[in-house]
Parts: C-alpha cells; sequence; structure tokens
C-alpha cells in the first residue's frame, strides 16, 4: 500500500511521492475528532497507482490533488485547509479495505474519494457504515456499486450502463450503425457496459446486438474472438473494457484488416489506449468522463481550466478533470453542511445541487447522478489527440430528449 498525503502538510509515502506530487482528495471520518490535526480538514483518496491499469488511477490522484490546491487558495472549507491523503489499492479489493481502514481508523477523514474500481467500491462500504463516513467514488461505473442499498456511498460519473447506452444511439444515428458486437471483459463493470449496450439496442428502433462476449482482463489472444464477431458483421464493435484488454483487442481488430467502426468509453481508457494504438486509434468514438473544451462553457469550469493551463501547460485530460469533480462534491459538501460530521456530510450531499466544473448535479435515493451531459470525442493525430464531437451525446443523438 503506497501512500501520500498532500495539501495542509506532508508525509512522505512509499515509492510514489514524486509521481504523486499533486494527488489530492478529501477524507472526512467522522470518528475520532480530537485525533485531526488542527486547522486542517483530511480526505481520503483510494485509487489505482500501480498495475497494468494504473494510468486511469495517476491521472485521476494528479486532479483530486489539484482541486485540493485549487480549493486551499481560494481560502480552504469552514476556515481550514483540505488534505489529501491518498492510498493505492491496485485494483485489488482486498488492498481497498485495508486502505479504508486506514484511511478511517488511523488517518481520521471525514470522507473518502473513490475507488475507481466498483468492486473495491463496494468491498469498503461495511466499513465506511460502522464510521460513518460518505464516500465519492471516482470512475466507478459498474451499476452494482450503488445496488446494494448503501446510504454511504455516492457517484461522480454517471454509470456504464449509461455510457453504453449513450455510445449505441449515437453511433445508430451519426454513422448509421444497426448492428453491433460486444466484447467487454467478465467482471462487473463489464456487465455494466454489456447492460448499457443492450439497453441502447432496445430502445433505438431498428438496431440489433448480433454477437455478444465477456473475456476475462487478462486476454491477450483475441483471434478467434474477432473471428467470430467479424463472421456476425456488425457495423460497429463495441469494446467494454479498460487497459490492456481494450488496447491490445483495438490493435488486433487492425492488424486483422478489420475497419469496422470501434467504440469504446473514456471510463474505461486513458492516454495510454491512443499511445498504445498509435495510428489505428484514428477515428475510433468514445463515451467520456469529460473534456475540457466543454469546461471552457461552465462558469465554474472555465476557471478550474484557466489556473489547470497556468499549472500544467496544457488542458486537463478526462480521468483528472473527474478527480477534480469528486474532490470538489466533498468540498461543497462541507460548505452545505457547516461540519466535518459524517452523518451531515452524507444527508448534504443527498439533498445538495452541486454546480461542478462539468454539470450541475443532483443524487438519488440510491447515490447515483441524475442526468447528466455524456460528452463524446474522437481518437486523431495517430492517438496523441482527442477531439470533442459533443458535450452531450444524448442530446446529438436525440434531439436534446
Amino acid at each position: 500500500m503506497r501512500r501520500t498525503q498532500s495539501g495542509g502538510g506532508r508525509r512522505s509515502g512509499r515509492a510514489i511521492a514524486v509521481l504523486l506530487v499533486a494527488l489530492g482528495t478529501l477524507a472526512l471520518a467522522a470518528s475520532a475528532t480530537g485525533a485531526r490535526q488542527a486547522g486542517v480538514i483530511k480526505i481520503g483518496s483510494i485509487t489505482i497507482l500501480t498495475g497494468p491499469t494504473a494510468q486511469i488511477g495517476l491521472e485521476t490522484a494528479r486532479g483530486a490533488q489539484f482541486m485540493v490546491d485549487y480549493v486551499n487558495a481560494h481560502g480552504g472549507v469552514l476556515g481550514q485547509k483540505l488534505q489529501l491523503v491518498s492510498d493505492d489499492d491496485a485494483n485489488n479489493p482486498q488492498l481497498a479495505v485495508q486502505d479504508a481502514a486506514q484511511l478511517i481508523q488511523q488517518d481520521h477523514v471525514v470522507a473518502i474519494a473513490g475507488p475507481t474500481n466498483s468492486v473495491s467500491g463496494i468491498a469498503i462500504q461495511s466499513l465506511q457504515a460502522q464510521a460513518k463516513v460518505p464516500a465519492v467514488a471516482y470512475q466507478s461505473g459498474a451499476e452494482a456499486l450503488t445496488g446494494t442499498g448503501s446510504p454511504w456511498v455516492f457517484r461522480s460519473n454517471t454509470t456504464l450502463n449509461h455510457h453504453f447506452d449513450a455510445l449505441v444511439t449515437y453511433l445508430a444515428k451519426v454513422k448509421h450503425a444497426k448492428t453491433f458486437a460486444f466484447i467487454g471483459w467478465n467482471l462487473a463493470a463489464g456487465a455494466s457496459s454489456l447492460a448499457g449496450t443492450q439497453y441502447g439496442i432496445a430502445h433505438t428502433p431498428g438496431t440489433k446486438l448480433v454477437y455478444q462476449t465477456q473475456l476475462p482482463l487478462t486476454t491477450q489472444d483475441f483471434s478467434a474472438t474477432i473471428q467470430q464477431a467479424k463472421a456476425a458483421n456488425p457495423d460497429a464493435v463495441l469494446i467494454g473494457a479498460p487497459m490492456p484488454f481494450a488496447g491490445v483487442l483495438a490493435k488486433q481488430i487492425r492488424q486483422a484488416g478489420w475497419n469496422v467502426t470501434l467504440g469504446a468509453t473514456g471510463d474505461f481508457v486513458t492516454g495510454d489506449f491512443g499511445l498504445f494504438l498509435g495510428s489505428a486509434a484514428n477515428g475510433l468514438i468514445m463515451t467520456d468522463t469529460g473534456h475540457w473544451q466543454c469546461l471552457a462553457k461552465r462558469k465554474n469550469g472555465k476557471s478550474f481550466l484557466a489556473a489547470w493551463q497556468k499549472a500544467f501547460g496544457r488542458p486537463p485530460v478526462a480521468n483528472e478533470i473527474a478527480g477534480a469533480d469528486a474532490i470538489g462534491v466533498i468540498a461543497a459538501a462541507l460548505t452545505k453542511a457547516k461540519s466535518t460530521d459524517g452523518q451531515k456530510l452524507d444527508d448534504a450531499i443527498r439533498g445538495m445541487s452541486y454546480n461542478g466544473l462539468r454539470f450541475a448535479a443532483q443524487w438519488d435515493s440510491k447515490g447515483n447522478l441524475r442526468r447528466t451531459p455524456i460528452p463524446a470525442v474522437v481518437w486523431a493525430k495517430d492517438g496523441t489527440q482527442l477531439n470533442d464531437l459533443s458535450c452531450d451525446i444524448f442530446t446529438t443523438a436525440r434531439g436534446g430528449k
């Protein structure tokens, strides 16, 4: 378990200190108020910082830390500075439980941002309930995350179900796709992606799912799967998995000489996806968790974007934006609750309207976001650039319905 603390002070972590100089996530623990550092509100972060899918977590963590710094630069919250205590679960639910226990019991965080993996998010819910510590999940797109009925978990992104519903709808209207194949991984997130694909097809007249399969994340040889999918003659293939699965599959499809339309979601893949594919990425369409050009159209997003570009000399990528918004939700809840008490924070999130970087958000009784925009993007310049197609894929595909 690797750790960093930053924001209102710093404690050096194990190997990650150099890479995660910008890591900062709000974690508010309802227990042991007296053990908290005076003048500092600690927020816990659990995300993927090592392993094959670490790029998602590293980007998310960078965005989370920048938001902590951004909030602190504007006066902090409740007259105090925010401090991020960040842990690495390496995409492993057992490590996520260990991380949550330490964040709650030793670091005395008031809330947790994360995890990124939905299964990890489910694994820590009993600890949250015992300590009354709310969590605002990062990407965590599986329906199962909020299907447990826990009152202590909230999303900061819409579900994979909605992403793939949107992707089907968009490709059917814009690319005139009628038949679809789905190839995804065989865990909860893959199941939600498939469910969204099926929902989109059921609600888009004239479309049909002609092939579907779910495989282990460690799959390296997709030749048989590609042959079977190609035999079904789909107009578009949807990829419901993170790296390295997604990149290897997409590359092998192109290496096989199959120029079918490909669709994926930025909820799963990051810049390493485009770099891995190179020219094979060109034209691949994705839904995404955010896009800087869409931020520029919102007042809060525009000011954050200006600060980010000044600091980094480039616009933020989607996962950096998602990490920042998760922290923003917690900061807004602290302000609304006027307290670091866990129950009051939970009630504040449940009842507030969050004017975020990407959208105005409200939550339903399960902790799911109510209707929020989903951007559509396309890869270009040999996998080095993501261009915005639409700041709300449903508005484009369904005329605003």
